[in-house]
């Protein structure tokens, strides 16, 4: 059961991510290297928060989870409040913290959205294999990396998982959940509720190059040369 979210990096895909987690009733732990964005990160949430209640884009009750239904605004029995009440509420989820360390510990589930490289991801995921509970689900929010070669840092690399949100999170509906050679039945599923309990609309695809949607992406822009020729 997944309640806890940490993310690391708190970038344009982390604070989006923290937005919408914490508007669909979980705990958030949001956390970057750099002091600056560590800084400018709540109220980059707050502008998220915001613009997500103003458009009625919010995660719709009742939530697609199939075992678990977070405390939140939209919980059975309870009256739906302001906006300012629901931001405030969306808020108070969200934990800006200076270290890792804290911002993984208790976590059910971590999403890391750091910068497209590598090896900084495999060093960050290293960390994690020590820092983040044992239990816990290992998200990489990669667009294109392999989850796979990500996924040897770690000692058990069955609970790492590709956790692929668009940009904005807020707007854009599809999550690809991208299964690496070891990922378990379990987390994909745990990873599943956990997406469609932020309202989005997830499918499964395997670890290859662009996974679905760059791949797509790439055969519709050739097609459209073609037609142009």
């Amino acid at each position: 059961m997944i309640t806890r979210v940490a993310i690391v990096g708190a970038g344009t895909m982390g604070h989006g991510i923290a937005a919408m987690a914490s508007m669909a009733g979980y705990t958030v732990a949001l956390t970057d290297s750099s002091e600056a964005s560590r800084a400018a990160a709540h109220s980059k949430v707050e502008r998220v928060v915001m613009r997500a209640i103003e458009s009625g884009k919010l995660p719709s009750p009742p939530f697609a989870s199939r075992a678990f239904r977070p405390s939140s605004i939209w919980a059975p029995g309870r009256r739906l409040t302001t906006n300012e009440q629901r931001k405030a509420d969306a808020l108070a989820r969200v934990h800006v913290t200076e270290t890792l360390t804290e911002a993984v510990d208790g976590a059910d589930l971590v999403i890391e959205a750091i910068p497209e490289r590598l090896e900084l991801k495999q060093a960050l995921f290293a960390e994690l294999d020590d820092a983040a509970p044992a239990a816990a689900l290992l998200a990489t929010n990669t667009s294109s990396l392999s989850v796979t070669e990500i996924a040897t840092a770690v000692g058990s690399p069955e609970r790492v998982i590709g956790l692929h949100f668009f940009n904005p999170v807020a707007v854009m509906k599809l999550v690809e959940l991208v299964r690496g050679a070891a990922t378990s039945v379990h987390a994909i599923e745990s990873a599943t509720i956990f997406a469609e309990s932020l309202g989005k609309t997830t499918i499964l695809v395997r670890d290859s190059p662009g996974f679905a949607t760059s791949r797509l992406g790439v055969v519709l822009g050739l097609e459209a040369i073609r037609m142009l020729e």
